[in-house]
């Protein structure tokens, strides 16, 4: 059985319980009202008690007794003539009864009112359904480089400590930027440079920046040297440098690192040294 069948009957039975007591409820109702109205009836058919002789005792075995006489019987009570009561259908006691019966009545249709509300509410509906899966995964970024375009190196830190692995910084050749010293005029600028590869391993698209940072003698004071990217150098440090890579896409862009010694370079920065580092950072991109 249902939820909803199941309320339904119980809806069913209260009504039926209260109809029962609205039953019981008229019916003495009725019996009293014939009660008042005809009382004599009552009393009539009521059974009449008749009084029985009590024995005699002997007093003088020799003497006989004398008989005992016998109660008359009671007469029933005569209800001719007798007024009959009024009715008074509307007495306090009469109005007080309906009241009651007419609240039974009511509770009783109430119940039933919101038994068959809840049940019609609970009734289970004819439905259907569509439905739609899908899976999902994540995008991967990842940047390699390379002195060469053949062999390339993950290079994820800027450590160039000994025992080189393809996670330390790609050491480019210490003969590029060895043993600079300005134009002999000091009218020019003396550069020297390096080519630097870059590819994507990644699935997703990807924007690269590029930073440098330079220390040591070599690139600090009045007269530093000049670090650039491809173009011609200028008189200061521009290490502002990007690349796209689309979603998927392996193929090498180059870069040219420059470093260039200043025209008129003191005999300050004689015997000095200093180090460079330079940083790709690739960015995932939402397609």
């Amino acid at each position: 059985m249902t939820r909803s069948t199941a309320l339904a009957v119980v809806g069913a039975l209260s009504v039926a319980g209260a109809a029962a007591l609205v039953v019981r409820a008229h019916r003495a109702h009725r019996a009293h009202r014939a009660q008042r109205a005809h009382p004599a009836a009552a009393d009539a058919a009521a059974p009449v008690a008749v009084p029985q002789p009590s024995p005699t005792t002997l007093s003088n075995p020799t003497t006989p007794s004398t008989p005992t006489a016998l109660a008359t019987p009671t007469t029933p009570r005569s209800t001719v003539n007798r007024p009959e009561a009024p009715m008074n259908p509307t007495s306090p006691r009469d109005g007080a009864r309906r009241r009651r019966v007419a609240n039974v009545v009511k509770i009783a249709l109430a119940g039933g009112a919101l038994l068959g509300i809840g049940a019609a509410a609970t009734s289970a509906a004819w439905t259907d359904q569509a439905n739609f899966s899908a899976t999902a995964d994540s995008a991967t970024v990842g940047l390699q480089g390379s002195l060469n375009g053949t062999t390339w190196f993950d290079a994820n830190t800027a450590s160039t400590s000994t025992g080189v692995t393809a996670d330390l910084a790609i050491s480019i050749p210490a003969a590029t930027f060895t043993g600079l010293v300005p134009n002999p005029n000091n009218t020019s600028q003396v550069t020297r440079s390096v080519t630097l590869y870059l590819r994507s391993t990644g699935s997703a698209p990807t924007a690269v920046s590029t930073a440098c940072t330079p220390s040591g003698d070599l690139f600090s004071g009045t007269t530093p040297l000049i670090v650039t990217f491809d173009g011609a150098a200028t008189t200061a440090t521009s290490c502002t440098k990007t690349f796209t890579f689309a979603a998927g896409d392996t193929a090498a862009q180059t870069t040219v690192l420059k470093v260039t010694v200043p025209a008129a370079w003191p005999q300050t920065y004689s015997g000095k040294n200093g180090s460079l580092v330079v940083t790709f950072t690739g960015t995932a991109q939402s397609s």
